[in-house]
């Protein structure tokens, strides 16, 4: 538990310097002020993911190096997957813009047959999109189930 705090407290002095430089470095025009409150936005949202999985591998009784290796290899396995899955749905979403295309060249605007046209392509568009996420759901189990085994395998022998 105190490597615990001690890891907190590095971070927070980190975090108190990166709020000062971030504030320092703030411009007088609106969009490098935006930009630097998204960079700022990250860099918090990271450190409360780190705090959030260092807390729940606490609670596990897992190490938190060593699962911070397991999430990462399941990173890994998910990219081939992700990638298939996000090129389908962008074959899904062009067969949906040819579609509505269509009912536009076939229809006039503002009509009911339009309309059904282009809730039927949309209709179409969702199923597409779900055979997708349903066609790489055995890859992203295999990938669940690696993380698992991995995290049981980080386990911090109980203390006597």
């Amino acid at each position: 538990m105190k490597k615990r705090k001690v890891f907190l407290l590095i971070v927070l002095l980190f975090l108190v310097v990166l709020v000062g430089t971030v504030h320092a470095k703030v411009s007088d025009t609106t969009g490098q002020c935006i930009t630097d409150a998204k960079d700022e936005h990250k860099v918090c949202k990271d450190v409360c993911l780190e705090y959030f999985q260092a807390d729940k591998d606490v609670c596990r009784n897992v190490d938190h190096l060593c699962a911070g290796e397991c999430r990462t290899g399941y990173e890994t396995c998910t990219i081939i997957p992700m990638d298939i899955m996000d090129k389908c749905k962008a074959l899904c979403h062009s067969a949906l813009d040819d579609a509505k295309q269509q009912c536009i060249v076939a229809f006039p605007e503002g009509s009911a047959d339009r309309d059904s046209c282009i809730d039927q392509a949309q209709v179409v568009a969702f199923m597409c999109r779900d055979e997708c996420r349903d066609g790489i759901q055995g890859s992203m189990k295999e990938c669940r189930t690696a993380l698992r085994n991995c995290l049981k395998a980080c386990k911090v022998p109980a203390s006597e």
